[in-house]
């Protein structure tokens, strides 16, 4: 039974509608702070951590070390929200663009002081996108297309969120940014590709697995293995929905043709699934595989001195000593750094930078021991791809605290992710850097000499450091920019981490709701006080409460389907799939 009714989304956008024409304050409140505030305070990286499309994050939310909230109901003095937008002072106010025109002030203090009645459950400017017009508009975009071709269509959908109140338009543009980027950051094509929306509302983007080398090896299945949110929709109650759904399914080849693209960029940032889209290679000498694959031959460049290298005593990622070699590749520049666990003995760089060891190192006396390292290598799109690998060069997940760690924290720990941590720390490309061995060796003779060769001075080495920077940033833009407005910066606001920490917060009913394409939320608070529902932990939801994102899409032990697809299933929303 589907409990969406056309009747009921026609009323619900007619309420609203007349609220915002006459002036209601807490609509008006919503448009005021969607138009000036959402590029920063939105609900994809919020800047001090607030989210004005959320009255929860904004009464809960203070902005400073004071004691002030972001609003406090009927209190203008405590609410900061209202100190910012109205101040005189320039290094204060906020947009930082500029004061708001006054009769917008007006009605934001109207608003906090009638109380901060909650905002409207849906916003005038975006249109509730419904499950018919999904399978549509691929089965329309489908038949663009020849068979043959058709099979190799996938798509990623942005719907939840477009339907979402607490989600801006600034952050939709950032998702889809964030799936461009991923997309090409996991493949070894020569060439940007970049979605397709097929949809009036963008919504569903489209891509060909052939354009990014994911037609082979099985990698979309390999994706799907890890997928909780498939549902189809053959055998559904709407024939119209029906049919459309069968055709695409066809079509394409596949049961699960769409995917969640806020769930893909969360997932297929970090291993697993990072490692086995990219196919990066894994056991003993993954690194030196990797390198065989770009062309790059770590011991004849050191013996030759065709690399470039720096150490620093300090580093932003390393509790010890760091060093970095920069070598060319098939594709551009490949990095490769060595970390240590201690800064004494064979891994104190400044008297041991000739190494690592290795058969044909006749600097062996002044060679270190390192315990790991971090590579960073050119795509043949010009984008970047990692590997962290052990001291001997073992694919590894995650960094060990006690060697590097990561002070950005994108997944809310400070552990060095393979994929992820390296996108948000590099997200400008290389970062700059300083070496601390060329003016501290204490080396004599001829390894001093073999130091100075491959130890260029700063000046020499940030030309390279730029050029590879301007490598991946133009191939960056390239990839995002069709996406975004002229004030979205993806590079100060790295999409990727961003989406994945925002992807990871507990889910509220706002968001649930949204999620399950149920457009009632009244609705729903009654349905999930029901025993059939309370199972799920939907209890807590309908009383204001939260479920966490990882029980809401938990699979395995015994349960096949994760709580999102049987709670759709319970609703009538169509029947889980999973790829076993």
């Amino acid at each position: 039974m589907l409990l969406r009714t056309p009747t009921l989304v026609a009323a619900t956008w007619l309420i609203i509608a007349s609220q915002i024409s006459a002036g209601e304050p807490a609509a008006r409140a919503l448009e005021i702070l969607s138009e000036h505030c959402t590029d920063c305070h939105g609900k994809v990286n919020p800047q001090s951590g607030l989210n004005v499309l959320s009255l929860k994050s904004m009464m809960e939310k203070r902005l400073s070390d004071d004691e002030s909230l972001a609003v406090v109901a009927g209190d203008l003095d405590q609410s900061e929200l209202w100190q910012r937008v109205s101040t005189d002072d320039e290094e204060l106010v906020m947009p930082p663009s500029g004061r708001i025109s006054d009769e917008e002030l007006e009605q934001l203090k109207q608003w906090i002081e009638g109380g901060a009645k909650a905002f409207p459950t849906a916003t005038s400017q975006r249109p509730y996108v419904t499950t018919m017009q999904v399978y549509q508009a691929i089965e329309t975009d489908l038949a663009k297309h020849l068979a043959d071709e058709a099979r190799d269509l996938r798509y990623f959908s942005i719907r939840h969120l477009h339907n979402n109140p607490e989600v801006s338009d600034a952050d939709l543009r950032m998702y889809r940014a964030a799936l461009s980027k991923l997309l090409n950051s996991l493949s070894w094509e020569s060439s940007i590709v970049l979605p397709v929306p097929v949809d009036e509302h963008q919504t569903i983007l489209r891509v060909n697995l052939a354009d990014i080398g994911w037609d082979q090896h099985r990698l979309w299945r390999k994706l799907l293995r890890r997928y909780p949110y498939g549902m189809s929709m053959d055998s559904s109650s709407e024939v119209a929905l029906a049919t459309s759904a069968s055709a695409v399914y066809a079509a394409t080849g596949s049961r699960i043709p769409i995917v969640r693209a806020d769930w893909f960029v969360a997932t297929a940032a970090v291993p697993p699934l990072y490692h086995e889209l990219l196919q990066l290679p894994d056991g003993d000498g993954a690194d030196a595989m990797l390198e065989r694959k770009l062309q790059v031959d770590v011991q004849r460049d050191f013996i030759k001195n065709r690399l470039m290298r720096a150490g620093f005593i300090k580093s932003n990622v390393s509790q010890h000593n760091r060093l970095v070699d920069r070598h060319a590749s098939a594709y551009g520049a490949y990095w490769k750094s060595y970390d240590f666990a201690s800064s004494s003995g064979r891994q104190k760089l400044i008297a041991f930078p000739l190494g690592p060891d290795f058969h044909g190192n006749e600097y062996a006396r002044a060679a270190f021991q390192h315990d790991g390292g971090e590579i960073i290598f050119n795509l043949p799109n010009g984008l970047q791809a990692y590997l962290l690998v052990d001291g001997a060069g073992r694919r590894i997940d995650r960094g060990p605290i006690n060697v590097v760690f990561d002070n950005k924290q994108p997944l809310g720990n400070k552990e060095v992710i393979n994929g992820i941590s390296c996108m948000v720390c590099h997200n400008r490309g290389m970062q700059p850097f300083k070496d601390d061995v060329l003016r501290g060796t204490s080396l004599r003779g001829s390894a001093a000499q073999k130091v100075a060769r491959l130890f260029p001075k700063s000046d020499d080495f940030d030309k390279v450091i730029e050029e590879d920077s301007q490598r991946f940033l133009r191939a960056l833009r390239k990839a995002t920019k069709p996406f975004l407005d002229e004030g979205d910066d993806v590079v100060k606001r790295e999409p990727v981490g961003a989406i994945a920490r925002q992807f990871s917060d507990e889910l509220f009913m706002v968001d649930v709701a949204a999620e399950l394409g149920h457009e009632n939320i009244d609705v729903l608070k009654v349905l999930f006080k029901d025993p059939a529902y309370l199972q799920f932990g939907l209890g807590v939801i309908a009383g204001g409460g939260p479920i966490k994102r990882e029980s809401w899409q938990q699979t395995g032990r015994g349960q096949a389907y994760s709580y999102y697809q049987l709670v759709s299933e319970k609703l009538g929303l169509g029947t889980p799939e999973r790829v076993f």
